[in-house]
């Protein structure tokens, strides 16, 4: 299955601690959703929002050993659920992509989960913490 993800995930180190198997990755976008920052979180959510698109990466050909290491990341505040992603390409393909759960949603901030910010003061520390559990 392919996987659209925003977030950590675009990092190699982050990925690299959730499986040690490389996959092609490619840009892409995904329309209808927006990659917001969540309170007292550093993992971004992506939310349904009808005029928005989500940047990301879609990671091709997933196996289901590396999605159940990718669900136990993501935890339980996000479920699977099947967006239509583009690629640079402009090919669209049905992806996975890990949605919060509506019960979450009062925890999403109206603001967009910037991937720069996170690696200049977050991911150094990200990182270190994930290697640890």
């Amino acid at each position: 299955m392919d996987l659209f993800v925003c977030g950590p995930l675009f990092f190699p180190e982050v990925w690299g601690l959730i499986t040690p198997r490389r996959l092609i990755r490619t840009n892409a976008i995904v329309n209808g959703y927006a990659c917001l920052r969540v309170k007292a979180h550093l993992n971004p959510a992506l939310v349904p929002l009808p005029s928005a698109i989500a940047d990301g990466f879609l990671y091709k050909d997933v196996d289901d050993k590396i999605m159940a290491r990718i669900d136990e990341f993501q935890g339980n505040m996000y479920q699977r659920q099947n967006v239509a992603a583009r690629i640079e390409t402009g090919e669209t393909t049905v992806a996975v992509a890990h949605i919060i759960r509506s019960t979450y949603l009062p925890l999403v901030v109206k603001a967009p989960w910037n991937a720069e910010v996170f690696r200049e003061k977050y991911l150094e520390h990200f990182v270190g913490a994930l290697s640890q559990s």
